[in-house]
């Protein structure tokens, strides 16, 4: 298990889209760095299981309408779903729209 771990870790940091493996019980297990980037969410450890209110606060602490993108987490994960979701949202630095 913990090989797994560390070489989906070697592929997530090597990656330039931001990638996020969420469980079935809703907790972040593994992220890459370009998530924490693209939110500006810069005090959370890479090696860090994060509870889902505990990533979804940090996920949406930087963005216009954070509502908005909880409420397509939310959904995503509570719903079965067939197909495609998506949503787009803009992220913010000290007032400044990114």
């Amino acid at each position: 298990m913990e090989t797994s771990r560390k070489l989906n870790q070697d592929i997530l940091a090597n990656e330039n889209e931001g990638i996020q493996f969420v469980s079935i019980k809703e907790e972040v297990f593994q992220f890459n760095e370009t998530v924490c980037n693209r939110v500006k969410c810069r005090d959370i450890n890479l090696q860090e299981t994060l509870s889902k209110d505990g990533w979804v606060t940090k996920f949406t602490e930087k963005v216009q309408n954070p509502d908005g993108l909880i409420s397509f987490f939310n959904r995503f994960m509570d719903v079965d779903i067939d197909g495609t979701m998506n949503y787009q949202y803009q992220v913010t630095d000290e007032g400044e729209t990114l």
